[in-house]
């Protein structure tokens, strides 16, 4: 009998938990990512961007949380567990997560319900795990107590206690040294790395450290538990975003390499090794080709000794409209000393780009491919050099070394000059040799 009402109420609280956690639970988490700091009701930024808590795909995830049996969806009463046992410390979690918050809207009083609120799971989870983790017939009940307590330790975190993060970390430690490559070890693993996720995207500007606490400690987790891509892939691929877009090179590099080394065949392995192409362009000489507008095409080599800016755009693009006056400007005052610009156009349709290109007056070549399937983000020169962000430029040497992968049109001109006096002396320089000696 006892066997029998385990089985029926643990399906019933892992169903309860999995629709509660996965779906952003009473904590009033926000799966959007948020870069303030004032908005205290937005406690958690999801490591997948959809929700509170990563979906977990892999099959021991499965394993250790069951669905509810048939007779739990039907209605069918049962015998309730004795108070004091692990099965009773969980429904007590159950019951506790459908009350309703105190109807406010004071954000200290509803900061102080919810950490109130979470210490009363941390309590009974604890009281679960003590009474259940030398057990091995009642693992399941002890991974989901694991999961409970890591998410209130994680909510509790996020409101910034320096007491509640030490918690947090001292426990992930604690489930790592009993064993460091178990279910409880991986699901503590996974919250820390959210942690760090939710910091990041929250504190970037303010405290860069959180860039690099959510990179290596992403990298940690991949290489702690591989088989756990539907976590691993998309930390990973939030982190070297996160760290390039807030210019911590290294890290990114780090995380993008660790995606083409040891997730080759996923859709984030591939599209890293584009990155890493262009992440390391700067020094290295630059193969660029490509189909043209005109039904041509263009090959870097052909411009031979010129200073060439490479920019990937599109026309209703905000951000590229503001700096095409620049371009312009500077196309034009320069182009008779050797400068010259090629585009690498992420527009759909052909005749809207024809249009718009003749009423803007830019008269400079374009990259753009017939095909309909190799348009927009899926043109294969951005692909192959995994360019994720519109407008990039790279500015070139008169040698097709790339001098700048980042150009800022800001500080374009200067760039641009001091290129330009080098080609200068060159052509100097050639043309005194190509003269000889004078008597």
């Amino acid at each position: 009998m006892t066997s029998v009402r385990f089985t029926l109420v643990f399906g019933l609280c892992s169903f309860t938990m999995l629709m509660v956690v996965g779906c952003g639970g009473g904590d009033e988490t926000s799966p959007v990512a948020s870069s303030s700091a004032d908005s205290p009701d937005r406690e958690e930024v999801s490591s997948t961007g959809t929700s509170t808590q990563s979906r977990d795909d892999s099959s021991e995830s499965k394993k250790n949380v069951p669905p509810p049996p048939a007779s739990i969806s039907s209605g069918e009463q049962m015998e309730m567990p004795k108070e004091g046992t692990p099965l009773w410390y969980l429904l007590q979690i159950r019951e506790l997560r459908g009350q309703p918050a105190p109807k406010t809207t004071d954000l200290a009083e509803l900061r102080k319900y919810r950490h109130e609120r979470n210490e009363k799971f941390i309590e009974l989870a604890t009281q679960t795990i003590a009474k259940t983790h030398s057990n091995p017939e009642m693992s399941e009940a002890f991974n989901l107590a694991v999961q409970e307590l890591m998410e209130a330790r994680l909510q509790n975190a996020l409101q910034g206690s320096e007491e509640d993060i030490a918690l947090l970390y001292e426990e992930v430690d604690m489930f790592i040294q009993r064993d460091a490559k178990s279910f409880s070890a991986m699901t503590a693993s996974h919250t820390l790395v959210r942690f760090a996720h939710t910091n990041a995207m929250r504190y970037a500007a303010q405290e860069p450290k959180w860039i690099t606490e959510f990179s290596r400690k992403a990298r940690q987790f991949a290489g702690s538990f591989p088989e756990e891509k539907a976590k691993s892939l998309p930390l990973l691929s939030a982190a070297a975003l996160t760290a390039e877009l807030h210019g911590q090179q290294s890290e990114a590099v780090a995380c993008h390499t660790l995606l083409a080394e040891k997730f080759t065949d996923s859709p984030q392995g591939k599209f890293s090794v584009g990155v890493l192409r262009r992440l390391n362009l700067e020094g290295q000489k630059l193969e660029f080709a490509g189909p043209t507008l005109e039904g041509g095409f263009l090959n870097l080599k052909d411009y031979g000794d010129r200073v060439v800016l490479i920019t990937f755009w599109e026309s209703d693009d905000e951000e590229f409209s503001a700096q095409l006056p620049e371009l312009k400007t500077l196309h034009e005052k320069y182009n008779k000393f050797g400068f010259e610009i090629i585009g690498v156009c992420m527009d759909e349709e052909e005749g809207a780009l024809n249009s718009w290109l003749e009423e803007e007056g830019v008269d400079w070549r374009q990259i753009f491919f017939v095909n309909k399937e190799e348009r927009s983000w899926r043109n294969p020169v951005a692909q192959y050099y995994g360019v994720r962000k519109i407008p990039t430029m790279w500015l070139v040497d008169h040698n097709g070394v790339v001098q700048e992968a980042e150009v800022n049109v800001d500080s374009l001109e200067e760039l641009l000059r001091t290129q330009l006096l080098s080609l200068r002396e060159k052509l100097k320089s050639a043309s005194v040799e190509a003269d000889g000696p004078k008597n």
